[in-house]
């Protein structure tokens, strides 16, 4: 009967074939000095050998090969093998396997180049460039720019261009991308709507809306319209800024556009910031107009407002927005009794999560825990436990860590030794290995009320033998 090998000797396995499949190009590589002209890239591409990331790796991860022959090898396959090209983990295993990324090791490999006159093409630059994203390398984007029209007579691309903006603006250095895209224009190439995009949000996150907004308008002049991601970014933006009247001028634009209509996120967005700057009556208005395109609230939509409404007591909005059914039930009286519990109003999240047991309706694992933290808080450890024991024992409903922890110190603080040992005995039922929390307190009381046996259960639930302090938080 075929058998299944251990993950560990199926890896070894699978390493070793990789090997032996690389063979070709690592006898190759053995057998040249760094030095060799462009002869060693047509032995590659003679090669009948096949080419994939675990043969690619196989030659990075050769340590008896000089450094600059593997990146010459893994430059020659990006872009030279007929069934193979890089994906983005391949670059980022190539970073590491090669030992990090550096100037001196990058640009060493372009005056080898030109020492032996080697064809370097855009798509050479494409790679190096790649390269520098990975390793984070940011500052080398122009540099690389002005190296293939100075030294290697070749002429940057749109793409070139848009990998050296993105790179430059993850650096935050935008008055480089900014010559960076005046530099496209002198050399006759159009941004595209990947260098718009990249430069707005740069600009946004920077805090420079007003540039961000000014690239966008002069998006249609290239030939681009602004698309839902533009939009979002500005959107987001002005939001960023505190400029919400210009973010709700920004959604009416894209209401009306017929190809940048908002989304989930865009709508988001805007009604979080309403709701931080105690706008929230404009945020349930625009809750209305993301209704009315058909637009589907998400969990996070519903969370700001119900957050916003319960902190400044207004319980019966909250209860109507969740209640108007713009996302699940379960869902929507879940997120309603969290927030509830951040604004302290324990009673009416009790209340609620009674509500949606009489309508079979589940709350989920945060609610859950929530409520038996937050009845601990105010002094109400044995309903807390009246939960758990209903939750867990009635509805098979687990409740996590935080709940058990919360309700083991509020038992032993209200001095309920019988709830406290029921307690214990469910999780040693349960298998519960607790953890992570002193309970000196807690054993302390165990001991003084005649507890030792609970103690010696909870030493045997840790696999503890004795001391006075064990972690509690279920796994």
């Amino acid at each position: 009967m075929y058998r299944r090998l251990p993950r560990h000797l199926s890896t070894i396995s699978h390493r070793l074939l990789s090997t032996s499949a690389a063979e070709p190009y690592l006898s190759l590589l053995q057998s040249t000095s760094p030095t060799t002209g462009p002869s060693l890239e047509i032995a590659f591409s003679r090669s009948k050998s096949n080419l994939d990331p675990t043969i690619v790796d196989s030659v990075l991860r050769s340590p008896s090969i000089d450094r600059s022959l593997r990146l010459r090898f893994f430059v020659w396959a990006a872009h030279h093998h007929p069934h193979y090209s890089h994906s983005p983990a391949t670059y980022s295993r190539a970073v590491h396997s090669l030992g990090g990324v550096d100037r001196d090791l990058l640009f060493n490999l372009l005056r080898s180049y030109r020492a032996v006159h080697y064809p370097v093409s855009v798509k050479t630059f494409k790679v190096l460039l790649n390269l520098c994203k990975e390793a984070n390398l940011f500052d080398l984007a122009p540099r690389l720019l002005e190296t293939m029209r100075t030294d290697f007579n070749c002429r940057p691309d749109t793409a070139s261009y848009n990998a050296a903006v993105r790179l430059c603006i993850q650096n935050r250095d935008l008055a480089t991308a900014e010559r960076l895209m005046e530099g496209m224009s002198l050399a006759g190439l159009r941004p595209n709507m990947v260098t718009f995009v990249s430069a707005i949000k740069g600009f946004c996150e920077a805090g420079r809306f007003d540039d961000a907004e000014g690239l966008a308008r002069s998006m249609e002049a290239n030939g681009c319209s602004p698309n839902v991601v533009v939009y979002s970014a500005l959107l987001d933006g002005a939001c960023k800024c505190g400029n919400l009247e210009k973010a709700m001028e920004l959604l009416g634009e894209m209401e009306r556009a017929t190809e940048a209509g908002p989304n989930v996120v865009t709508y988001t967005c805007l009604i979080q910031c309403l709701c931080d700057a105690d706008r929230v009556d404009d945020a349930l208005r625009v809750l209305g107009r993301m209704r009315e395109r058909g637009c589907s609230a998400n969990r996070v939509t519903i969370v700001a407002l119900t957050d916003r409404l319960c902190a400044d007591g207004r319980i019966s909005d909250a209860c109507e927005v969740v209640e108007r059914g713009f996302i699940d039930g379960g869902e929507g009286y879940s997120s309603l009794v969290v927030s509830l519990l951040r604004a302290n109003n324990v009673s009416e999240a009790e209340r609620i999560v009674v509500g949606m047991l009489e309508r079979d309706l589940m709350p989920d694992g945060l609610s859950r825990n929530s409520l038996i933290v937050g009845l601990c808080s105010v002094g109400r450890s044995v309903d807390g436990l009246r939960w758990y024991c209903r939750f867990e024992e009635e509805m098979s409903l687990p409740v996590g860590a935080d709940a058990c922890q919360a309700l083991l110190e509020g038992l032993c603080w209200e001095r309920r030794l019988g709830e406290a040992a029921a307690l214990i005995d469910a999780m040693g039922t349960r298998g519960v290995r607790l953890r992570g929390l002193s309970v000196d307190g807690v054993v302390e009381f165990l001991a003084r009320e005649g507890g030792e046996d609970l103690v010696s259960k909870l030493m045997r639930i840790q696999g503890t033998s004795s001391g006075p302090s064990i972690g509690l938080v279920i796994l």
